[in-house]
């Protein structure tokens, strides 16, 4: 008998048998304990599992015992002149949005066959008033519109299920959260990079407009990876149309605000969140072998934030570059401190307050400690009207250089 066969002999409490097909094809037997299958989730709600359920022992199928009652029909007020139908089969992923919450379902629903209304379970066993007010910026929010990357229109909906595998059609990242998507072939964006600008520049490329657009072939001219095959997927990137340069969209992003330090000669660029889940991205699906090294302590920069020169081709950790830990600024009548990243609350608008412009909320700032919360500001603004550094950050030791073969 094998682990898993054991497994389910010593979750058996009773004989109890479960014959329903609306949910399933087979028989479910009742069992005392679900938790011991880690990584699975309620066929039904999505949830983890958790207490009593039923199970099928020939393909893993469980659901929560109370998943297991739900109703084949219910009265619901926020559709009351139909009654709703339990439904365990998804329709076309295109469909398969609650019309309350907005939010992409992967398991049971409950449908108006009369309307086409659609409720998934969250929303169908929750009283209208446990909903939750609605917030400034989703009242504000546009629900369709049309984007330049595609020809059909696009409908705004939550992806929340972290088991279901989507990327984003412009970046390439997993998509989760809020997202805009096609109806009619299954495109889909990330609501941030909707906001992506069709055109930019940056400092490091000024003479010259990029533009985001589908790029065949090439190299990214910031990081020195490959821009993704086009046997792949649609690559979009930012390209200068004059230079024939192109960019990575993670990587364009990062060259926005270059920081001069007199610990090296030229402009360093800071490369984080977006672009570490965007490389570990490309590791996955074009190099596993694929390593950025710190050209300080050769320890790896990938799966942290680094800068990195673009006309040397070197990285270095934050702390490599000795960047202070605490400074006295010009900008602010307080210390300030380094900090890998500050979310101020969960508007998801976050600024710079010398600056004023937007800031990336997981990305490292100067922060003010002694005032908490009302002073955060980008390493570039706050390093430019330095007085006093206070104290710096320790490298790391540095080690015995090698040949990186597949290293940048």
């Amino acid at each position: 008998m094998d682990a898993k066969a054991s497994k389910l002999k010593e979750m058996e409490q009773t004989e109890t048998i479960l014959v329903r097909p609306v949910f399933h094809k087979h028989p479910l037997k009742f069992c005392e304990v679900t938790e011991n299958f880690g990584g699975r989730v309620c066929g039904a709600c999505r949830l983890e599992l958790s207490g009593p359920g039923y199970i099928c022992k020939g393909c893993l199928y469980i659901l929560h015992e109370n998943c297991a009652k739900l109703p084949d029909e219910i009265q619901h007020p926020l559709h009351p002149q139909h009654h709703l139908n339990l439904y365990a089969t998804s329709m076309s992923l295109g469909q398969n949005i609650c019309d309350k919450c907005q939010d992409f379902y992967f398991g049971f629903f409950y449908l108006c066959e009369h309307c086409d209304f659609k409720l998934d379970l969250k929303c169908a066993t929750r009283a209208p008033s446990e909903s939750g007010r609605t917030t400034l910026k989703e009242s504000e929010r546009e629900t369709e519109l049309f984007h330049f990357t595609h020809k059909h229109k696009l409908l705004f909906c939550n992806f929340t299920d972290p088991l279901v595998k989507r990327q984003c059609n412009l970046c390439r990242l997993q998509i989760f959260g809020p997202t805009y998507h096609c109806m009619s072939c299954g495109w889909v964006l990330h609501e941030s990079c909707l906001r992506l600008p069709q055109e930019m520049q940056v400092p490091f490329h000024s003479q010259h407009t990029l533009t985001l657009s589908y790029t065949r072939y090439g190299g990214c001219h910031a990081c020195s990876l490959k821009l993704l095959p086009s046997g792949y997927h649609k690559s979009y990137n930012y390209g200068c149309k004059d230079c024939g340069v192109n960019y990575h969209i993670a990587c364009a992003i990062s060259l926005t605000r270059p920081l001069k330090l007199d610990s090296h000669m030229h402009h360093l660029y800071y490369f984080g969140t977006d672009f570490d889940r965007f490389f570990a991205m490309y590791r996955d699906f074009i190099d596993i072998y694929a390593e950025l090294f710190c050209s300080h302590c050769g320890e790896i920069c990938s799966g942290q934030s680094f800068y990195r020169c673009l006309e040397c081709f070197i990285n270095f950790h934050l702390e490599c570059l000795s960047l202070p830990q605490i400074i006295k600024s010009k900008c602010h009548i307080h210390p300030l401190t380094l900090k890998d990243s500050y979310i101020e609350d969960d508007s998801e608008e976050h600024y710079c307050d010398a600056c004023e412009e937007k800031r990336h909320p997981n990305h490292h700032v100067y922060y003010c400690e002694e005032c908490p919360g009302i002073f955060v500001a980008h390493i570039d603004c706050a390093l430019s009207k330095e007085e006093e550094v206070v104290s710096f950050l320790v490298p790391r030791e540095m080690k015995k250089r090698r040949s990186w073969t597949r290293g940048i």
